[in-house]
């Protein structure tokens, strides 16, 4: 359970991977939930504006079951987020938590992966819908990444999900494939290590 001084201690955090204001329920808290369920789980604080003026929410006896039904409607396999109804500064505010998938593989009712980005240093962030092209050749895809890996050895994952216009999920299986194909290892650690191509 989250007291009123915890959520004061969150609304003074930078939003990130794992934090999101919003200022009302709506189609991108939807969009918050499955990024953050596809990636490490996390917390969004409904009430808030992205500049954390606390503006709070009308309620009514209903109104969170129905936002928890309409969290379910819109994803697959269904989200149910725990959801706590706090008072701020005489005002209502909403927190919900999302716990992460262990198969990572959460999708809005549009059928695509959500994930959610964000820039260093940047207080505001972007929801961003991926769709894995369907036609795209796996071997293609995979030399085009043996390519952008011999230019910057040190890119991440996100980054080359990013160049590569497929989701993180799709590349973690593309570079387990040319590792096991032995074209692609990686020397030393996730954070400080770089990716070597093998030709």
């Amino acid at each position: 359970m989250i007291t009123s001084e915890q959520l004061l201690h969150i609304a003074d955090k930078r939003e990130g991977e794992s934090l999101e204001f919003k200022s009302s329920f709506n189609k991108s808290v939807i969009e918050t939930i499955v990024g953050f369920a596809n990636t490490k789980g996390g917390k969004i604080v409904i009430g808030v504006s992205d500049k954390k003026e606390i503006l709070g929410v009308s309620i009514g006896q209903e109104s969170v079951q129905k936002w928890i039904n309409e969290i379910k409607q819109h994803t697959e396999p269904s989200v149910i987020p725990d959801v706590e109804i706090l008072e701020l500064e005489g005002k209502t505010v909403v927190v919900m938590e999302v716990q992460d998938f262990p198969n990572k593989n959460i999708e809005n009712s549009g059928g695509y992966f959500v994930e959610v980005s964000y820039k260093q240093q940047k207080t505001e962030s972007k929801a961003t819908v991926i769709n894995d092209p369907v036609n795209d050749p796996v071997n293609d895809r995979m030399n085009r990444i043996l390519k952008i890996l011999e230019q910057n050895k040190s890119i991440t994952r996100e980054q080359l999900a990013g160049a590569s216009n497929v989701s993180v999920e799709t590349i973690k299986r593309d570079l387990r494939k040319l590792r096991d194909q032995g074209k692609v290892k990686r020397i030393g650690s996730d954070k400080t290590g770089y990716w070597e191509v093998i030709r």
